[in-house]
């Protein structure tokens, strides 16, 4: 496959982000990187190689800075002109080796147009990627990304408002937050659930069980997990991914018996 991915890396900078763009640069099946970031967060002179995009600091930021990446990403999306791209986020590192297999993987899936592919899947939470990376054909990268920001609007549902000790357990987590509108694509039937988040959508929500459900019926035809790809989460100094914690928390992989 002689088609290059774009690499839209976005976030913050950190003090490792520039050995990041050098290492990418050197894969022979990525095209143009584009790193969509704020240029008050950046302490080094950016390549010559990568072209750069400035986002404001936007309030509000959204729980999880939900808002803030998605105004990167999607703003980094625009600039994208390879018919297939990867998303990243600057606080993750994946070296060459693994992000080869990443693309090997992907080749040999032939997946078509509609599906994203991300670093795992959670058996217990609706609509919810790892956010980390997002890879897989531009136009649906940047439908993924093409929603609005998240302001809480409560409805008339019972529960407390938000900065109450409920707020997150009524609340989707930013994963969720992003996945739902690109699974609501695949069937309008996810609306109901996006617009009553606190009925559906947080970890402690009366009619979680229906979410999940619906999500089933649809997930494989939405996103799909790589198999296990280590990464290096440099913002929390974790030099390889917790596997083990995370299965723990329902995460899972290609390979993996989903059940």
């Amino acid at each position: 496959m002689k088609e290059k991915f774009d690499m839209i890396i976005q976030g913050p900078g950190y003090s490792y982000t520039e050995y990041m763009l050098y290492r990418y640069r050197e894969l022979n099946f990525i095209g143009d990187i584009i790193f969509s970031s704020y240029s008050g967060s950046i302490n080094f002179r950016i390549p010559d190689f990568v072209r750069f995009v400035d986002n404001p600091i936007i309030s509000p930021a959204g729980q999880g800075n939900r808002n803030l990446q998605i105004q990167t990403s999607r703003n980094g999306l625009s600039h994208a002109t390879s018919k297939l791209a990867i998303k990243i986020r600057s606080d993750i590192w994946i070296r060459g080796g693994d992000l080869e297999l990443m693309r090997d993987y992907w080749i040999g899936k032939n997946s078509p147009v509609g599906i994203i592919y991300t670093l795992g899947m959670y058996r217990f939470f609706p609509y919810h990627p790892r956010d980390h990376v997002f890879w897989g054909y531009t136009s649906d990268l940047q439908q993924l990304f093409d929603i609005p920001f998240d302001v809480w609007r409560p409805k008339e549902t019972g529960f407390r408002s938000p900065g109450s000790v409920d707020d997150l357990r009524f609340h989707p987590p930013a994963e969720t937050y992003i996945g739902q509108f690109f699974y609501a694509k695949k069937n309008p039937a996810v609306r109901e659930h996006i617009d009553n988040p606190a009925l559906y959508l947080g970890s402690s929500s009366p009619r979680r069980s229906e979410a999940l459900a619906l999500d089933y019926l649809i997930r494989d035809s939405v996103f799909r997990p790589f198999p296990r790809i280590n990464c290096y989460w440099a913002k929390h100094d974790l030099a390889e991914w917790p596997f083990e914690i995370s299965a723990g928390l329902s995460e899972y992989w290609a390979c993996d018996d989903f059940v």
